[in-house]
């Protein structure tokens, strides 16, 4: 039996206005339904990605992390700098493009069959239904939109004060990349992205750190259930 959709309402117009959004007009959070139905056109990938994630699939995910790995090694160790890697993951990009046009459907049969153990209800780490999913990411992108919205309206603030604002955030990102590098900081962003959704959300873990979970998911205004 299919998971039922868990007890998350849909993005609500009254959590983001043009107002609060700034110039942002195009972004999802002000056609939160344009970008639930682009989630909701592929729920193959959206399945698969959540079983890699939750090492469901664990082969697949295997293969992901082992290649990711060598290329960072590749990166660091051949010391390349900015033009060299666009231009590498440019070639990547279409050089994935040719052998999914030529094996691409060998390769998904192999490494993507039909996934027999979803989950239980009670598992945090289930296979959750598309809808669901596309809840979570459309409410996640009206908060980074609103996010963006405001800060764009301070530092768009008319005379000096806008300037010396976007002066401001200009040098703290420059003092902030200076202090990372952006090898370390992709390093670290794309491993976090990959790994602590399996970690956070093994039955054993999420037990453990429920309570602050609730928290969080109370702060939400796009988590708490449709009111009658």
């Amino acid at each position: 039996m299919e998971d039922k959709p868990e007890n998350v309402s849909a993005p609500c117009e009254s959590c983001c206005t043009k107002e609060s959004c700034g110039s942002c007009g195009s972004c999802p959070c002000m056609n939160p339904e344009a970008l639930k139905e682009k989630i909701v056109s592929h729920p193959q990938i959206v399945e698969n990605v959540q079983a890699m994630l939750f090492w469901r699939r664990p082969i697949p995910m295997a293969i992901l992390l082992s290649l990711i790995e060598l290329l960072f090694i590749f990166i660091k160790k051949a010391e390349l700098t900015f033009l060299p890697v666009a231009v590498l993951f440019i070639s990547i990009f279409v050089l994935g493009k040719i052998i999914i046009n030529k094996f691409g459907e060998a390769i998904f049969r192999i490494l993507f069959p039909e996934i027999e153990n979803k989950g239980s209800e009670n598992e945090p780490n289930r296979i959750r239904p598309v809808e669901t999913i596309a809840d979570i990411l459309t409410c996640t992108a009206k908060h980074v939109c609103m996010a963006r919205g405001k800060l764009c309206s301070k530092v768009n603030a008319p005379g000096i004060t806008g300037l010396i604002l976007k002066c401001g955030v200009l040098f703290g990102l420059f003092l902030f990349f200076c202090m990372t590098g952006t090898f370390w900081l992709i390093f670290v962003v794309l491993h976090l992205i990959l790994l602590v959704p399996g970690i956070v959300l093994h039955p054993k873990v999420f037990e453990a750190i429920s309570p602050y979970m609730e928290k969080v998911k109370g702060m939400c205004p796009c988590c708490k259930p449709k009111q009658d």
